[in-house]
């Protein structure tokens, strides 16, 4: 562990994140030599918390809240393809532009970068 704060639970998630990440940031990218990513869920993510991870440069992947607009536009791609399932696993990746109207420039920006392991962040 790099670093645990004890909260009460009736805390929101954002309250506070960048208060508490960007010191832990720094002390990964102290201990690992290299650049940090970071995940989060849907509670995260919010227009200081965005502006302070592209400060330090730090690349970042934050699940979206349910929205039905979104879900409408991405349903296509969420059948299987027809027939028995193939026995080895497959992988299949859509992507669809979504910016709601209340979302900054920065919030619907994309941006993606080959990371060092091969995957995309």
């Amino acid at each position: 562990w790099l670093r645990a704060d004890m909260r009460p639970g009736n805390v929101h998630t954002a309250n506070g994140v960048v208060k508490h990440l960007l010191p832990v940031i720094a002390e990964a990218k102290k201990r690992l030599g290299r650049a940090v990513n970071v995940c989060g869920d849907a509670g995260m993510p919010d227009e200081d918390l965005l502006a302070a991870l592209e400060e330090q440069d730090v690349h970042y992947a934050f699940r979206l809240k349910k929205n039905e607009a979104r879900r409408r536009l991405a349903k296509p791609s969420l059948t299987r393809p027809a027939g028995r399932p193939p026995a080895e696993r497959r992988m299949w990746v859509h992507e669809l532009f979504y910016a709601a109207a209340t979302w900054s420039p920065r919030a619907a920006r994309k941006r993606r970068r080959p990371a060092t392991n091969g995957t995309v962040s």
